[in-house]
């Protein structure tokens, strides 16, 4: 019932009327209000949704390619969710949330977290980068330059890969390269030697713009935070469901190819 009402951009009062669904999906019986209310935030659900993510993430792949990411996800600036922190941009201080995410090559986002607007990406992706898979030593992760953090490089080389962004500074004192994270010096190696190569790499991280686009671009998809979904507990609820949905429209994307080529 939460998916549906999610993929429907509906509240939960919606998701308990027996008019608003089709035989596509018809439960046999609703719960009350009250009941509905109750069982969505449930750790039951919750392991559910995390088992169906799991499942759908794609995961069980290596991804040779990689990318880490961020989303900003405002709410207006008289929302009283106190929750929802500020945070610069271009045009002023915004208010909202934000999505990190890990998405491979595949276009599925593998894993996430969803933050106050206000947490810094580096600090996150380090995080993520704790629930990443072990990687093969060919693989590359690619971010822009907020991910520019010499303990970040290390991290991702912890978990066999390589992490790959522009740099926001390339010393050459002894001392301060004595510092940095093997990983790092690799990439500043890659950025004074083969520069070509470097701005080459970078521009596979429209992937990312790709992921981005297709999960919000697409009908049910992440466009924006509706009035009733407040408070981080229940973004990341939201926000969750969202992703499940968009890895199964792209395992079912990815499945038709597959039929058509071997129809072909």
């Amino acid at each position: 019932m939460y998916l549906w009402q999610v993929a429907h951009d509906q509240t939960m009062l919606w998701a308990c009327q027996r008019g608003h669904y089709s035989n596509l999906f018809r439960p046999r019986k609703l719960p009350s209000y009250s009941q509905y209310t109750r069982r969505v935030p449930s750790p039951r659900v919750q392991q559910l949704l995390e088992a169906l993510h799991d499942q759908l993430c794609g995961l069980e792949r290596t991804p040779q390619l990689s990318y880490l990411d961020g989303k900003l996800l405002e709410v207006s600036n008289h929302s009283h969710d106190r929750e929802a922190t500020k945070v610069r941009v271009n045009r002023g201080y915004v208010r909202g949330y934000r999505l990190h995410a890990w998405a491979g090559e595949d276009h599925r986002i593998k894993t996430w977290a969803v933050t106050g607007a206000h947490a810094g990406e580096q600090t996150i992706a380090r995080l993520l980068c704790q629930h990443m898979p072990a990687l093969s030593a060919s693989s590359v992760v690619l971010g822009d330059a907020r991910f520019d953090s010499s303990p970040l490089y290390a991290d991702v080389a912890c978990r066999g890969g390589a992490l790959f962004t522009p740099l926001l500074g390339m010393a050459k004192h002894p001392k301060t390269r004595r510092q940095m994270s093997p990983a790092r010096l690799e990439a500043i190696e890659v950025w004074e030697q083969a520069k070509s190569l470097g701005r080459l790499m970078l521009r596979q991280r429209i992937g990312i713009e790709q992921v981005f686009s297709q999960l919000c671009a697409t009908g049910g998809g992440l466009t924006h935070l509706p009035p009733w979904v407040r408070t981080l507990k229940r973004v990341r609820l939201w926000v969750g469901v969202k992703i499940i949905l968009h890895n199964a429209r792209v395992q079912l994307r990815q499945q038709r190819k597959q039929d058509l080529a071997q129809a072909g």
